[in-house]
């Protein structure tokens, strides 16, 4: 089952404030980050469970190759 994924307003900021540093630093860099956050949520949202438990019912899935992580509950 494929579960809707849904960014609380902060977090949506939050991501987009990261976008932009990494753009600033090197071109593309800020794209780069985006699509791997992209994938993230891709596997978040078709295998939850897969991600650990870091704190009650709440989860996080590390995003490859930028020091960043999603924090999740089901």
């Amino acid at each position: 089952m494929i579960l809707p994924v849904v960014f609380r307003p902060q977090a949506e900021v939050e991501v987009l404030a990261a976008q932009q540093w990494y753009e600033e630093r090197r071109a593309g860099l800020g794209g780069e980050f985006r699509t791997v956050i992209e994938e993230a949520l891709e596997r978040v949202s078709h295998q939850p469970e897969s991600f650990p438990r870091v704190h009650g019912e709440m989860r996080r899935a590390l995003i490859q190759r930028f020091p960043f992580g999603l924090y999740f509950e089901i």
